[in-house]
């Protein structure tokens, strides 16, 4: 459990001085007559309705909630996510899993972002990659994992439910 606080406090650590030096957000306005929303950046009405035009969903910051595997059981999620666009920063993006029975995986993850979730490749060490998705919405998102090669034959894949935290 210690690495896991630890990988957060660093992770979160890291994207808090990140949000420190300045980040550029969409501003949201209301319309002048009929009180709708709009994105700000002159995007017409046609363009912001088409998925492609809209925003990837603000997932920056550290998220916790479980996970859940066959061979493990259930446990702790945790990711940190640095976001440039729709882009996952891999130095500065990660996942931690601590199961019940002291099984860990942890490390960099690196992938995109749309409108309903996120989609990741990382590793958790040599012989260890993890890909994975989770769809959902800026305060709960719901996800599949699947650990490949040497990783994959002791725990091929799972389930994860996180919620956002503040970062230590």
């Amino acid at each position: 459990m210690k690495s896991a606080k630890t990988f957060a406090v660093v992770a979160c650590a890291g994207l808090l001085l990140g949000s420190i030096a300045g980040s550029v957000r969409d501003a949201h306005a209301q319309g002048p007559q009929d009180g709708s929303l709009s994105a700000g950046r002159g995007d017409s009405a046609d363009a912001s309705s088409s998925p492609e035009a809209k925003h990837p969903l603000n997932i920056a910051g550290c998220w916790q909630g479980t996970v859940k595997d066959k061979p493990d059981g259930e446990g702790t999620a945790t990711f940190a996510f640095a976001l440039s666009g729709k882009t996952l920063v891999e130095t500065d993006s990660g996942f931690d899993f601590q199961w019940a029975d002291g099984n860990f995986a942890h490390g960099n993850i690196a992938g995109s972002v749309d409108s309903t979730g996120f989609t990741f490749t990382g590793s958790a060490g040599t012989n260890c990659p993890i890909s994975g998705n989770g769809n959902g919405t800026a305060s709960a998102i719901k996800g599949k994992f699947t650990f490949g090669r040497k990783c994959g034959k002791f725990v091929q894949g799972g389930k994860f439910s996180i919620t956002p935290i503040a970062c230590q």
